[in-house]
């Protein structure tokens, strides 16, 4: 049995996080520290901080008390006769402490007694510990709605909005969560909540327990959390939405909307020029990053780092013009709003049918046409549009700078006009 530190994949921002690896019988299992460095501040081969780095007495007194922690694990097993299975030895570090044999009599010496290693967040004069308590699920989940350093601003929103949504959940369930209630059990209980308790559909309960899974998955391997397996088993659900877009005539309607109030001309542009570029709304804000190069303006995707390029027409020129290249001048809901009320004053109440689920159960619906329209309904406008007009898949790939084609299946909707019109293209080259 052994222990020893090494570096992870490295993040975005070139770092890498310190884990610690106890190894027994070809078996291992690894605990994080909480620390991230750069590859060249970090000697693999000795397993330590080089000396280079400010806060290497600091690192390295953190990665020691953690390999500590972890052998003293493994030499209490071995003291109670038990062999020092990775299972429980992460057990014991969870303040699981497996019961020892009744035929095992070894004589135990008297040791100095050495606490198990604290979990630091983060590098810093002051060290945040947390408590080995058997049940720790309240405690890690306030630890894990402060992200991590490697987390977008927009994925420690996520984190602190599941966090919420959890403490809701026990309200209503009538007690705290727990590691060891993770079962089928409890993912009938999660079902009933958000599928009859508060009337979602499998896209939000899907979206409910991946965001579990990931925090329990983050538990097991940040902190050595052992919590009921069976979670592993429980199925994310997704459902397809109907794909809700602009048709370019319609597109067009937007653009020459007259008697419009200066607010709900900021509102139309902003859409149309989602509309006319297919870039999210991640990136429409950002929008004074984008240049013009060749005839097309580019913008390195917030999402996928892809770099997105579009033709620039008049229509996308005069919207940014009017705005100096800043489009970020509108609140996102209050867009969402808007486009709904200037849909339905144009007159796009055409009926849409489409389907929700319930686990299994399909639910169908009928809504007017603007009712389900959004801000991300531009980018499927642009997709399908382009497609329409006879851009190849890997052109539109190019175009809203991604790779993968499986995107598109979100956002491109193959109409009955387009299938009938390609049918005759195809009749006539056949009769040519």
């Amino acid at each position: 049995m052994k222990t020893s530190a090494y570096l992870r994949t490295p993040a975005r921002n070139k770092e890498c996080t310190i884990s610690v690896r106890y190894t027994h019988k070809h078996q291992y299992f690894a605990v994080r520290t909480g620390l991230s460095i750069r590859p060249e501040l970090f000697d693999e081969d000795a397993g330590c901080v080089r000396r280079s780095h400010d806060d290497c007495d600091l690192m390295n007194a953190i990665i020691e008390q953690r390999k500590a922690g972890i052998m003293t694990a493994a030499r209490t097993l071995l003291l109670q006769g038990q062999d020092p299975t990775i299972e429980k030895v992460r057990g014991l570090l969870n303040g699981v402490l497996p019961p020892a044999p009744v035929a095992a009599v070894v004589p135990v010496p008297v040791i100095e007694a050495v606490s198990l290693a604290p979990v630091v967040t983060k590098v810093s004069r002051k060290v945040t510990v947390v408590s080995s308590e058997r049940n720790r699920f309240q405690e890690l989940l306030v630890l894990y709605s402060k992200g991590s350093v490697h987390d977008a601003a927009s994925t420690k929103k996520d984190k602190e909005l599941f966090v919420r949504i959890v403490a809701e959940f026990q309200t209503w369930y009538g007690g705290e969560l727990s590691y060891d209630k993770m079962d089928g059990a409890m993912y009938a209980k999660l079902a009933k909540y958000f599928l009859d308790i508060r009337g979602g559909y499998n896209n939000v309960f899907g979206k409910r327990i991946k965001e579990l899974k990931s925090f329990l998955r983050w538990s097991e391997v940040e902190h050595a959390i052992h919590p009921h397996q069976a979670y592993r088993k429980w199925r994310v659900y997704h459902e397809e939405k109907e794909i809700v877009y602009l048709t370019q005539e319609e597109v067009d309607l937007f653009y020459h909307a007259e008697g419009l109030t200066p607010q709900m001309q900021k509102y139309r542009d902003v859409f149309v020029f989602s509309c006319l570029t297919g870039f999210r709304w991640s990136d429409i804000i950002r929008s004074k990053q984008m240049v013009v190069q060749n005839g097309l303006l580019t913008i390195v995707t917030q999402k996928n780092r892809g770099n997105a390029k579009v033709p620039m027409n008049d229509r996308i020129k005069a919207i940014m013009d009017r705005y100096n290249g800043d489009l970020n001048i509108v609140a996102l809901q209050k867009l969402n709003e808007a486009i709904k009320a200037l849909a339905h004053k144009l007159g796009l109440d055409n009926d849409v049918y489409y389907y929700r689920h319930k686990l299994k159960e399909a639910v169908q619906f009928k809504e007017p046409k603007w009712k389900l329209l959004s801000a991300h309904c531009g980018r499927r406008s642009f997709i399908t549009n382009a497609f329409t007009q006879g851009f190849s898949v890997p052109e539109i790939l190019e175009m809203i700078g991604s790779t993968d084609a499986k995107v598109l299946g979100g956002y491109m909707a193959i109409t009955g006009s387009h299938l009938v019109s390609k049918t005759k293209e195809l009749s006539k080259e056949g009769s040519s």
